[in-house]
């Protein structure tokens, strides 16, 4: 996942609107895949490509919308999945940051 998500990040804005829409695709296809094995961070990530290119070009993209509400709900059960696997004490840097953005995304998962 970091590799891909470094690719994206390096070449996006050398690349056709085709191409980038493509490895979009494939990288949300391999975070799905691989959905419990991947970060908060670069699950987060990987939505953040996926939105932002469905709404530069909605026709080329081919990925359905994702109301904010849908998108926050995912994130928040992302972060829970990984605070799980975290030791309870001392609280890391990581478990600080899956906090910071469950509380960020509380708000907008709305009662799910």
């Amino acid at each position: 996942m970091p590799d891909l998500l470094a690719d994206v990040r390096g070449l996006a804005d050398r690349l056709p609107e085709r191409e980038v829409n493509r490895m979009i695709r494939q990288l949300k296809k391999t975070a799905d895949e691989a959905a419990s094995h991947i970060t908060a961070l670069q699950g987060e990530a990987v939505d953040s490509w996926v939105a932002a290119t469905h709404a530069l070009h909605p026709a080329v993209s081919g990925s359905r919308s994702v109301s904010p509400a849908r998108a926050a709900q995912r994130r928040v059960r992302s972060a829970l999945r990984h605070l799980r696997r975290l030791p309870d004490r001392p609280l890391t840097r990581e478990a600080r940051r899956l906090i910071e953005l469950l509380e960020k995304d509380r708000g907008e998962a709305g009662g799910e």
